[in-house]
């Protein structure tokens, strides 16, 4: 009996991976847009968290990087940081931390980069 159920969570654990759906888990989507003005130097951003390396990117205005993760609630512990570059400028921030996920409505967290 304990083999069936253990290849049952197995086997929906595949089906869920598939169809792109987290299992008993939240599903957020990340969406960093670039603000800058029209004639700026692009905005460099490399974004992470513990076990996720989201990689370095380049946007130039209003281009956007986006991605997509699962989350346990009763965890709290992902953390998502991004580094941003422009010209002389660099900031970092945690764009998803337990304070960020109660702000992303349905799963949806925004984030715009602008010149100040």
């Amino acid at each position: 009996m304990t083999n069936i159920l253990l290849l049952l969570f197995i086997f929906a654990n595949i089906i869920f991976q598939v169809t792109d759906s987290c299992f008993l888990s939240d599903k957020f989507h990340m969406n960093v847009v670039s603000q800058l003005p029209r004639k700026s130097p692009p905005l460099f951003l490399h974004c992470a968290s513990g076990n996720d390396e989201v990689g370095y990117h380049t946007l130039h205005k209003n281009d956007t990087f986006e991605w997509k993760f699962c989350d346990y609630p009763i965890s709290n512990i992902t953390l998502y940081f991004c580094h941003f570059w422009w010209g002389p400028q660099q900031r970092a921030f945690h764009v998803f931390d337990d304070d960020v996920r109660r702000s992303c409505l349905g799963g949806e967290c925004h984030w715009a980069v602008w010149a100040d």
